[in-house]
């Protein structure tokens, strides 16, 4: 447990390097998204009802699909990564698996696993950024 926290802890740290004179940029929002994942997969009392903050990820990311388009690899990665999350957070209803598939669906992780993908769109997103930025 111990190596998961420092290997998400080290991501962010990774990812999330905008600049401190642009803070008006979108990567300030793709940071705060990354920290509030980073927040609910580090939390022991992370439930279901915490992941209300899925707004800042799920926001960042619709914004590179709708600026950038399908041509940007970024882009794709995040749509993706949207789709990927719709589909595993939508598993844990009952109208779509009945009731007690989605009861193992959701303890077998798709919470996690769909907020882990969002984390891994994020920090691509914006290790791209920083990277394109360099000189």
């Amino acid at each position: 447990m111990l190596i998961a926290s420092a290997a998400i802890l080290a991501f962010v740290a990774w990812c999330a390097r905008s600049s401190r004179e642009v803070r008006s940029s979108a990567a300030t929002l793709g940071e705060f998204a990354l920290v509030a994942l980073a927040m609910l997969f580090l939390s022991e009392r992370s439930w279901k009802q915490h992941y209300v903050t899925l707004f800042l990820p799920i926001t960042f990311l619709a914004w590179l699909v709708a600026t950038r388009g399908w041509r940007d690899p970024v882009s794709r990665i995040a749509a993706l990564a949207l789709a990927a999350s719709a589909l595993l957070h939508g598993l844990t209803g009952s109208g779509l698996l009945g009731d007690r598939a989605s009861d193992y669906a959701e303890a077998y992780g798709v919470w996690l696993f769909g907020g882990l993908a969002l984390f891994v769109a994020c920090g691509v997103a914006l290790r791209a950024q920083v990277t394109a930025a360099r000189p």
